[in-house]
């Protein structure tokens, strides 16, 4: 006889958000739910969305991570009976879900529904090969948005922000699903002067920079906060390994806002800290509750 397991139940705020304190909490306290239910209890996932009213952009790619890894490691060997998911009752967020490809990317559970995100042309994708992966990505918002090319060196920064993934990221005993894991978001939103703005997101589930900086320096006490720890890792020629010569690729990230307008910025969370980069400046944030990721987020104003 089969046993049937009771998935466990756990409803989504109306807002899911990591910028505002109040959202940040609710959100990351429901995204905990989902993870201690799946990871450490061992339990499928009835995830209710049904009261969701908005869904930022960061918080989307979150959410991605969360439910797809759930889906993997649930004690069903039929993935999809891991996690199911209860639809928005709002005509308008069920709307974007659907046509930004969220749903769809939320329903994945192998190795080809990943693979169809790419074909589908779907704002929401996943990967395990950094490497190969930063041009897929980059090649996947020119053709979906027909581009002759990302603007302002944004493909270089793709590909040091994957490539931070592959070698900074996981550790070597990861599980094979989410050794080199990466989420991402890539879309053009428009402002209220309906000025173009070209947003892209990279998202791991890995050790996070701020841990891998204090475990590459542990004489620095201040790297015990988080935002610190990020402000350190963006300095010209740091990197955890304390190797000579490296420690180059987070100023290829950041350089699409130094060729940028005063409205661009670059952000990198990671656990309870972000640092917001713009053109002439950068602004430390640290917030009560972690987001157990590293998120790198560019917005770009662009002309077609």
């Amino acid at each position: 006889m089969v046993e049937i397991i009771k998935p466990v139940y756990i409803k989504s705020p109306s807002k899911l958000c990591i910028y505002e304190s109040k959202e940040r909490a609710l959100t990351l306290g429901f995204l905990h739910k989902c993870d201690q239910a799946s990871l450490k209890e061992n339990s499928p996932i009835l995830v209710d969305l049904s009261s969701l009213e908005y869904l930022s952009a960061a918080a989307s790619v979150l959410l991605l991570s969360t439910i797809q890894r759930a889906s993997y490691f649930g004690p069903h060997s039929n993935k999809h009976l891991n996690v199911v998911l209860l639809e928005p009752n709002n005509p308008r967020i069920k709307g974007l879900l659907s046509n930004t490809g969220l749903m769809s990317a939320l329903r994945c559970n192998k190795e080809s529904d990943y693979e169809n995100l790419f074909l589908s042309g779907s704002n929401y994708l996943t990967g395990n090969r950094p490497k190969k992966d930063s041009k897929r990505l980059s090649d996947h918002i020119c053709k979906k948005y027909k581009l002759k090319k990302l603007p302002n060196r944004l493909s270089t920064a793709i590909d040091e922000g994957m490539l931070n993934v592959l070698h900074h990221a996981y550790n070597d005993d990861t599980h094979s699903f989410m050794k080199a894991r990466w989420w991402a978001c890539a879309q053009v939103v428009h402002d209220q002067d309906n000025n173009k703005h070209l947003q892209c997101i990279i998202l791991d589930r890995g050790n996070g920079i701020s841990n891998n900086m204090r475990n590459g320096y542990p004489e620095k006490v201040n790297l015990n906060i988080d935002s610190n720890a990020i402000e350190f890792a963006m300095k010209e020629g740091v990197t955890s390994t304390r190797i000579d010569g490296r420690g180059q690729g987070f100023e290829d990230m950041k350089h699409p806002i130094e060729l940028s307008c005063e409205q661009d910025f670059m952000s990198i969370q990671s656990h309870k800290g972000e640092v917001r980069f713009e053109r002439h400046k950068s602004t430390p944030l640290q917030y009560l509750d972690s987001v157990s990721s590293t998120i790198v987020e560019w917005s770009l104003q662009f002309d077609e």
